[in-house]
């Protein structure tokens, strides 16, 4: 939550965002109308999950996140209350370069493309963003990229991450990293089949170089292991988190 004189602008996020000063495309959510409060009055800022713009959206998508922040949005706006819903697409997500490669196509190609469909189906149940962002589009690709790396430097210089070495298979023919969707292989702790850093059987996460018997989901043969690196962020309160997972009733054993 920010304070913005003479009212308050409330932050409802889902999932995965940060709002911090510098957000890019803050141009375009035509932030001073948040200054032209009432007193006493609340703006809302809502921001739902961004779909990865690798295919059509299904009703469990709409059912989900688009939805929930639609119906949120409305009913702040029908109480009077100053209300703005953006979202965009991922398309830094591992699955986009996937499906461009499967269309053979170029990231941006795809991430345009799906974007502008995923649009037209949230449209299709009346459900409309003040701003759609497409990060990969000429408008925007270089200023999100910039943020992204401002946000993790900022992070290293805090002293807020722990660098950790990793080791990383390698296709130089494909040029790609065997990391995200395009790793498969065996769940080093249930011994089933996996793929990314998560198991879907057991629900571990795991490193990859731990995953067993990995391999390339695009068929890589002439795979090298690389050393690199993998920032993790510092837990800062241990007694706290703890605190709240058991007050969100996980498993004692979670």
């Amino acid at each position: 939550m920010a304070s913005a004189s003479p009212g308050t602008v409330v932050f409802i996020l889902q999932w995965r965002f940060i709002i911090r000063p510098g957000f890019p495309f803050q141009n375009q959510l035509n932030m001073e109308k948040f200054q032209k409060l009432r007193p006493g009055g609340k703006a809302y800022l809502i921001i739902a999950a961004m779909p990865t713009p690798n295919g059509r959206l299904h009703l469990g998508h709409m059912s989900g996140p688009y939805l929930k922040m639609d119906m949120i949005t409305r009913a702040r706006r029908r109480n009077g209350e100053q209300a703005t819903f953006i979202s965009g697409s991922d398309g830094y997500e591992s699955y986009v370069a996937l499906k461009a490669w499967e269309m053979d196509k170029t990231p941006e190609e795809v991430c345009h493309y799906f974007s502008n469909l995923a649009l037209k189906d949230l449209q299709a149940l009346d459900i409309y963003y003040d701003s759609y962002v497409n990060p990969l589009s000429s408008g925007h690709k270089t200023e999100f990229a910039n943020y992204a790396k401002t946000c993790v430097q900022d992070l290293i210089d805090k002293d807020l991450v722990t660098i950790r070495p990793e080791k990383i298979k390698y296709s130089p023919a494909g040029n790609r990293y065997l990391v995200g969707c395009w790793l498969l292989g065996k769940c080093p702790n249930c011994q089933q089949g996996a793929g990314s850093y998560q198991c879907e059987d057991c629900g571990t996460q795991f490193r990859p170089m731990d995953m067993l018997e990995s391999y390339s989901r695009a068929g890589d043969t002439d795979l090298v292991e690389i050393d690199d690196c993998a920032l993790y962020l510092k837990i800062q309160n241990k007694e706290e988190l703890f605190h709240r997972i058991d007050q969100m009733g996980f498993p004692e054993d979670f």
